[in-house]
């Protein structure tokens, strides 16, 4: 399945963020739980996360079984990035940011599902549309979010924000939104500001 916005009020690091903030899998995406980080890493320009969670399927005699799944993601810069989400089938995509100016971006979207065993091509296609509505569910949450430093979030979320708001200011010029930010100790009004005399 394929999708492709105009030009959206939102941050072009919005989608990179997502890929730091793991509680939003349950409260925007509707996971039964709150995935585990199992891997993060971030290179000089790229930067890959792996996440562990459950998910629940009726199995073939009718009764709900969990399955472990994992989503591995990569990001090329801040504009491109690959997902492979597996557990009850595979979904993988590809999410391509194009900033218009600090505010505005476009947003397309591939994604293609694997033919699990006993599924036709309407289910296939059904799944693409989840992956499409995945997306739009996290599209409706960057319209309304405004970036901003530090950013507002609870201590347990800080350090991922603040290890890819740190990467991340390597793709900015000077002066530009998301460049020359303070580190911030979110949860508090502390401030980490480098050479301050």
């Amino acid at each position: 399945g394929r999708f492709e916005s105009a030009a959206l009020p939102i941050h072009p690091q919005y989608a990179a963020e997502n890929g730091v903030d793991f509680a939003h899998f349950k409260y925007v995406h509707r996971a039964d739980e709150i995935p585990t980080v199992v891997h993060r890493e971030f290179g000089e320009y790229d930067f890959k996360t792996e996440l562990a969670l459950h998910f629940k399927r009726r199995g073939a005699d009718g009764e709900i079984e969990l399955v472990e799944g994992r989503t591995r993601a990569s990001l090329l810069g801040l504009g491109l990035g690959y997902s492979y989400a597996d557990g009850v089938g595979a979904i993988c995509s590809l999410t391509a940011v194009t900033p218009v100016d600090d505010e505005r971006s476009i947003v397309r979207f591939s994604a293609w599902a694997s033919k699990e065993d006993g599924q036709d091509d309407a289910r296939v296609t059904k799944r693409q549309r989840n992956a499409i509505g995945q997306l739009e569910a996290d599209i409706a949450i960057w319209e309304h979010q405004r970036y901003t430093e530090p950013p507002g979030l609870a201590t347990a979320e800080a350090a991922g924000f603040r290890d890819i708001r740190q990467w991340a200011r390597r793709f900015y010029p000077e002066g530009h939104l998301g460049y020359g930010a303070a580190e911030q100790t979110a949860g508090t009004d502390e401030f980490q500001v480098d050479n301050v005399s």
